[in-house]
């Protein structure tokens, strides 16, 4: 099954979106194992908020987010680099938001995904934020 999806990813121009999503999961495993064993504290950020992605969240991630988010020669905030993360939400989700949707830093209004809605850029912040 695996390699027929590879196959059919491989012809497509989906396959480097696919690959980076693929490696994400994978690695997000990795940093769970570790946040499992970690108490979180009442009111953290990510207690209790899922990550997972919808397809529609997806291509978002895939066409705005993860042109800055996924290179650190942007100076932007990696996926799953928990310490910038822990740093940029230690303000709280509300004034990460409102920094988002500004823009603030390097970083443009909404991210350039200006037909996102405040909870789509929340859960694109939860996601990349995932180990925080």
């Amino acid at each position: 099954m695996f390699c027929f999806l590879k196959r059919l990813l491989k012809r497509s121009r989906l396959f480097p979106v696919a690959s980076l999503l693929l490696a994400i999961t994978f690695l997000s495993g990795c940093w769970s194992e570790t946040n499992s064993q970690t108490t979180k504290k009442p009111g953290q950020i990510n207690a209790g908020v899922s990550a997972e992605l919808t397809p529609e969240l997806v291509a978002i991630f895939s066409q705005d987010c993860a042109q800055c988010h996924t290179k650190a020669s942007t100076g932007a905030p990696l996926v799953g680099d928990a310490q910038a993360w822990r740093k940029i939400l230690s303000k709280g989700i509300d004034e990460t938001l409102d920094r988002t949707l500004n823009g603030y830093g390097g970083m443009p209004p909404a991210g350039r995904c200006f037909e996102c809605t405040q909870e789509q850029l929340k859960q694109l912040i939860y996601f990349m934020s995932q180990g925080a």
